[in-house]
């Protein structure tokens, strides 16, 4: 079953005998009484909610890839250790046998009572608390790129400027009337000839790698969560910025003006002066990223954005023509 498919009573019989038989024993929680609740939540996972009667709200995420299952129980528990909120990690059945049963791997969280960011009409209470923890969370840097545990040292700008390559590629061959074969090769030179604000970087920031309005949660005690951490790797901190800030913001310059403010507040002057070393090639990057998926209309998990693709491509020439 996908997440997007309605559940048939057969599957709902088939995962509460899993529950009470697997799960529960694995939780060493005996035989309660429980509840079970399949979700369209899921993007690319399958979100139930399992209400266990004495023991707080849970989560059974299933997942379809065993090496994202590994990612999210390493990720969890390496953003915890250092000090960020995230999901408690309490059973995971990675056999061979749940998953011919079920078409996913299981894992069990628990549940975070609050509201997801694109859950909140205006976000400007928020934005100080959200600047904190990803200044904090960026603050944390080595000198290697990549996903957590497999980091590397070499070929960031070759990885960079591939994705920004295929990107115009892209733009040229499926929307030519948007993006001249001429803008092409002189944008495609630009990132080419700009590698030195790459070089110049000497690390990269602890990321969340997928920050969208639903993956940031807000409890009543407004304590802020990080959900669905299977891309957290060590990246560079202006991407995540700017994409961030794109879709907290949208296109409005004062609130992104306040973003920014609210960032920099909690940067080391040496982030800082990283930061502006090479934010205009990572703009640029993400601007163009925006403008692709914009005439894809691929930004399913969000609010619309309050500007067009003509706007953010005037934005991207902008950011490349200073």
């Amino acid at each position: 079953m996908t997440p997007t498919q309605k559940p048939s009573k057969y599957f709902e019989e088939r995962l509460s005998l899993y529950v009470k038989e697997h799960l529960l024993p694995g939780l060493d929680l005996g035989n309660p009484k429980f509840g079970i609740e399949i979700t369209n939540r899921g993007c690319h996972s399958l979100i139930i909610y399992l209400q266990v009667e004495g023991v707080k709200p849970l989560i059974i995420r299933g997942v379809r890839k065993r090496y994202k299952l590994e990612r999210i129980v390493r990720n969890c528990r390496y953003l915890s250790q250092h000090g960020f909120n995230v999901p408690e990690v309490l059973y995971v059945d990675d056999s061979a046998k749940t998953y011919r049963e079920f078409g996913h791997y299981i894992v069990v969280e628990e549940r975070i009572e609050g509201r997801s960011l694109n859950e909140f009409a205006d976000l400007t209470d928020f934005l100080p608390l959200i600047a904190q923890t990803f200044a904090q969370l960026h603050s944390i840097d080595t000198d290697r790129w990549g996903m957590i545990g497999s980091e590397k040292k070499l070929g960031f700008f070759r990885y960079i400027n591939k994705k920004a390559q295929n990107e115009l590629t892209q733009l040229v061959h499926r929307y030519k009337d948007f993006l001249a074969a001429k803008e092409k090769k002189a944008y495609s030179a630009w990132f080419k000839d700009n590698r030195l604000m790459i070089n110049s970087s000497h690390s990269f920031s602890l990321c969340h790698g997928d920050p969208y309005l639903t993956n940031i949660l807000i409890t009543k005690d407004r304590q802020l969560y990080l959900l669905d951490n299977d891309h957290t790797k060590y990246y560079p901190m202006a991407i995540e910025f700017f994409k961030f800030g794109f879709v907290l913001n949208q296109d409005d310059p004062e609130k992104m003006a306040m973003w920014q403010g609210l960032y920099f507040q909690r940067l080391s002057e040496r982030m800082q002066e990283e930061f502006q070393r090479s934010k205009n090639f990572y703009l640029a990057f993400v601007l163009l990223h925006i403008t692709f998926e914009l005439l894809k209309d691929n930004w399913r998990r969000e609010r619309p954005y309050t500007f067009s693709p003509v706007r953010a491509k005037h934005l991207f020439r902008q950011c490349i023509e200073g």
